[in-house]
């Protein structure tokens, strides 16, 4: 079927971005697995980019899963609804729109606390984030709990993405835009935002 997107300038501590948010009549109350997600990205339409790097990301985030429950088939509780395919397939395709040839991502922030899910009481970050980044060895910045009470910072489907798609490392180059989308969560503490940069490596110094 098909969903459609409603794009939206919002703000987030003082920060200007773009907000975007699926149109209700076309989100679906029914839980995917990940066999069905899988049988979905084969049966699309997507471009031949999109869709081997949306199946890897698929296939990593199902890897973690049955790493932490032990099991081959595991229930996906929150991942199991329609956004965990509109994140994915949203992200890689927008990064071909936007015809970006490699991907940097920053030091992942863990949070502090804990937080509920289908499970019940979870540690943050949850365990499918760190087995994420045990099996790609992907930095990760720790925080202190006196900052702030229980939040969770990085989510399962946004580390799948980044370990599946971004080098961890500090590039060197020339900037030629900036932008920021906003999540849906009010924070306190801090703009909840990702900022993205796009330009050009500088291959040496000059």
């Amino acid at each position: 079927g098909k969903i459609e997107l409603e794009f939206y300038t919002a703000n987030r501590k003082g920060i200007s971005g773009i907000e975007l948010s699926p149109l209700k009549k076309d989100l679906e109350s029914k839980s995917y697995t990940f066999k069905q997600f899988i049988e979905i990205i084969e049966c699309s339409k997507l471009t031949s980019q999109v869709y081997s790097k949306v199946l890897l990301t698929f296939k990593n985030l199902l890897k973690a899963e049955q790493k932490v429950h032990g099991e081959e088939d595991v229930e996906l509780h929150e991942l199991g609804s329609i956004d965990t395919m509109i994140d994915i397939v949203g992200v890689v395709s927008g990064f071909q729109s936007l015809k970006i040839d490699r991907i940097f991502c920053s030091v992942l922030p863990t949070g502090h606390g804990f937080i509920k899910s289908g499970h019940g009481l979870m540690p943050i970050p949850a365990p499918a984030v760190m087995e994420l980044i045990t099996m790609s060895n992907a930095p990760l910045f720790t925080h202190s709990d006196k900052l702030y009470d229980s939040i969770e910072m990085i989510t399962p489907t946004g580390v799948a993405l980044a370990t599946s798609l971004a080098e961890f490392s500090d590039p060197m180059m020339t900037v030629s835009k900036t932008g920021f989308g906003l999540g849906t969560r009010e924070v306190d503490m801090y703009p909840n935002v990702v900022s993205i940069w796009t330009g050009k490596l500088i291959s040496s110094l000059e």
